[in-house]
């Protein structure tokens, strides 16, 4: 099975696989690092002790992720799923939202015993599908841009080893080290107006890593996405701006099984809690702002329009 490619971004398989603060008392809920495996497997060159570093916080954050987005879709002391919420709607069809909760839960589970899925994860940079430097025939990304990529997973086989394999571009993105690094008033390309669209101004490693691990959680299906944009040009439902265009298209059905509109998700919820003076924008909100000549298009598949 080929990884998915795409320009500087994490993917997952292309076909499916077989600031704010934190509450003490409602912590307890998330995958600790004690029960967590997270092992290496590694060739020449190996990884520097502050790369090590960098994907093991980033492997904590992306967990912190996806406990606010189960957070957003289940409140801490409710028992009745939140179907209201705005962020979910950007990114999800509603009717969607319960089996979107069961798959961030499946990710968290009780401190003392972990999560099953996630004991069994190993980083690595050997690189076994060649991924990192090379695309098949009819792949749209070109070579060099991969940054990560996962082998095949099943649900029924949770303690079983799966990898999440690392290629050198990821040390040349220059993102922040944590995502309590990014300051609310630089999410914005003009603070002053305190609104704009979520982008990869809030980019960080734990984004990129808990895309890999959705394909891990409950549905298995979870893969990457393509989908026809308005000019009839396939691109991949990735960053905030495809993710949120996919769930408003002719193929919405999409979305529940595409990675990046969970990790997009997670991470808009993420950065609403910690920056509750900044309204963050939808897409239809930003198209109807300026002609359609003037829309920036995509040079490739999954090369997104992170910046706007």
């Amino acid at each position: 099975m080929r990884p998915a490619l795409f320009a500087l971004l994490a993917l997952g398989p292309v076909s499916p696989a077989s600031g704010h603060p934190r509450p003490s008392s409602e912590a307890t809920d998330v995958v600790p690092r004690s029960v967590t495996s997270l092992q290496y497997l590694d060739k020449l060159p190996d990884w520097t002790a502050e790369q090590r570093h960098l994907l093991d916080i980033g492997f904590d954050e992306a967990i912190d992720l996806a406990k606010y987005a189960r957070w957003e879709l289940l409140p801490p002391g409710k028992s009745q799923v939140n179907k209201n919420s705005k962020i979910f709607k950007k990114y999800f069809r509603a009717e969607d939202v319960e089996t979107v909760l069961g798959v961030f839960q499946s990710l968290l589970s009780d401190s003392t015993t972990g999560s099953d899925r996630l004991q069994a994860i190993h980083f690595g940079n050997i690189d076994p599908q060649a991924a990192c430097d090379a695309v098949r025939p009819g792949d749209p990304v070109p070579p060099g841009t991969i940054a990560l990529y996962t082998t095949p997973w099943s649900p029924h086989a949770a303690d079983k080893t799966s990898f999440i394999f690392v290629c050198p571009v990821v040390w040349q993105l220059g993102y922040p080290r944590t995502i309590h690094d990014i300051q609310c008033e630089t999410t914005c390309a003009n603070a002053a107006k305190k609104e704009c669209w979520p982008s990869a101004r809030m980019a960080t490693y734990g984004g990129l890593i808990l895309h890999e691990l959705m394909p891990k959680g409950l549905e298995s299906g979870i893969f990457d996405e393509s989908f026809k944009d308005t000019d009839d040009k396939t691109v991949l439902a990735y960053d905030s701006y495809y993710t949120q265009k996919l769930v408003k298209g002719a193929e919405k059905s999409k979305a529940l099984y595409n990675a990046d509109n969970y990790a997009m998700f997670a991470r808009e919820v993420w950065f609403t809690l910690k920056c509750p003076l900044i309204k963050y924008k939808d897409p239809d909100h930003w198209e109807s702002t300026i002609p359609n000549n003037l829309k920036p298009k995509p040079k490739s598949a999954g090369v997104g329009t992170e910046e706007l």
